[in-house]
């Protein structure tokens, strides 16, 4: 994993749904801790993100359906 993310530009992983638990053990969480420590960035397209959820972390961003509004953090990525 560590090869093909170095050679990486930026990695791209799905979810069903981006709420509270999922930065806790599930494998976007687990990810984006090896994104962060080769400086990637990592983009998650979700079916729906949790309302209640913040988002603004570096180098995580999240684009999810309209089911539960349409939410997209996609400015910072190059």
């Amino acid at each position: 994993l560590e090869q093909k993310l170095n050679a990486a530009d930026i990695v791209i992983t799905g979810e069903g749904r981006i709420d509270e638990s999922t930065m806790h053990g599930k494998t976007v969480a687990q990810l984006w801790a090896h994104c962060q420590s080769a400086n990637k960035s990592l983009l998650v397209i979700a079916g729906t993100v949790a309302p209640s959820l913040k988002l603004g972390a570096a180098n995580l961003h999240v684009c999810a359906g309209a089911e539960q509004g349409q939410r997209a953090d996609l400015t910072d990525i190059t």
